[in-house]
């Protein structure tokens, strides 16, 4: 019969294969233990950890020229302050677990210089989290941001090595944009007059993200347009309010300072309206379908109807025109198709005499 395992011991195995004990107590700082367990060189080093516990570890500033000392001092930059507080949580998070792993040798990666973080490093960070390739996507672009601080701002190195570390290739298109079956559907289970018919119209003739459209009131609202500085990006969005959603608001129900609130008047967090809204979507049958797949409806119905990418930068939000390109592209090659798939069907071409209904079929030759 195996003897219990000591209080606050952690065993893991490294990416080696190889079996390390750990002790920490709560929330309290994680130190490695030598030596097997039950060994005198464990006992010893278990017996000291547990003597450190619960004395208070005094915060120090990480050495200069480390990787700790490098992810200070992007958390402490103006631009990692202006990222939307998701943002920053979400990176914070990142870096701080980065800083924490230790390696074989019971080593902080934080406690690494600067010169030892290369292409190869960043690259095997990324493997190891393969397994959950959003993770791993996330943990490259992060350090992305973070070396590209450093050597475009601060000036802490000559070269990023994440510049060119490739993202894993997931073969998720992201939140699937909502079809006009979709959107009809749910504007008949929720008609007009009600908070989910509003939530969803505001979505949709908005192209707002969530984390903004439960920030949106009536003080957004100028001649006619709504005017909003977007969460995650900080740029202005421009939006002409249409009929149709100025017809949605005034059939209500709407708060007092923001139109979308809770049943108990209270404005929705992001997350909870997200929540909120997927349940709404779930009663009415639609399956798989999210509030930014509603954005992104809206921003194909704009690109489809001759928006410009300036046009799309300005009502979304967008700094830059990449993500307006995507849809531009997708609208100028649907035209492209439709134009081009006319002309084939007039011209009676026998590559695609499926599109001329009226062509007589080809006459079968006989030997």
């Amino acid at each position: 019969m195996s003897k219990p395992r000591l209080p606050y011991t952690l065993c893991e195995i490294s990416r080696h294969g190889k079996t390390v004990w750990y002790f920490r107590k709560g929330k309290g700082r994680r130190s490695r233990l030598n030596g097997k367990p039950g060994s005198a060189e464990f006992l010893k080093s278990y017996q000291a950890a547990l003597a450190n516990a619960d004395i208070p570890q005094r915060r120090t500033r990480a050495k200069p020229g480390t990787l700790a000392w490098l992810f200070e001092g992007y958390k402490a930059s103006a631009e990692f302050k202006a990222l939307a507080p998701s943002t920053r949580r979400v990176r914070a998070n990142i870096l701080d677990t980065i800083a924490q792993k230790e390696n074989e040798d019971g080593v902080p990666a934080g406690r690494f210089p600067l010169t030892a973080i290369t292409k190869k490093v960043i690259r095997r960070g990324r493997d190891d989290r393969a397994e959950k390739p959003e993770a791993a996507n996330s943990y490259v672009k992060t350090l992305r941001a973070v070396f590209k601080w450093a050597k475009d701002v601060a000036g802490s190195i000559d070269h990023n090595p994440a510049a060119d570390v490739p993202l894993i290739k997931t073969g998720s298109k992201g939140w699937q944009p909502w079809t006009d079956a979709e959107i009809e559907q749910y504007q008949t289970h929720w008609p007009l007059g009600t908070k989910e018919r509003l939530a969803f119209d505001l979505l949709l003739f908005t192209g707002l993200r969530r984390s903004d459209v439960v920030r949106l009131g009536r003080q957004h609202i100028r001649d006619g347009m709504i005017v909003i500085d977007t969460l995650k990006t900080g740029e202005t969005a421009y939006i002409d309010i249409v009929s149709e959603l100025d017809e949605s608001i005034a059939a209500g129900p709407i708060g007092d300072l923001v139109f979308l609130v809770t049943e108990f008047g209270k404005p929705y967090s992001g997350d909870g309206f997200g929540n909120w809204f997927r349940r709404k979507v779930r009663e009415t049958g639609i399956v798989g379908k999210s509030p930014h797949g509603v954005r992104k409806a809206a921003a194909s119905n704009m690109a489809n109807a001759g928006a410009t990418e300036h046009g799309l930068m300005a009502v979304f939000g967008w700094e830059t025109g990449r993500q307006a390109q995507h849809y531009t592209r997708s609208a100028n090659r649907q035209k492209i198709a439709r134009e081009q798939s006319a002309g084939l069907a007039r011209k009676g071409n026998t590559n695609a005499p499926h599109l001329s209904p009226n062509r007589p079929a080809p006459s079968k030759k006989t030997k």
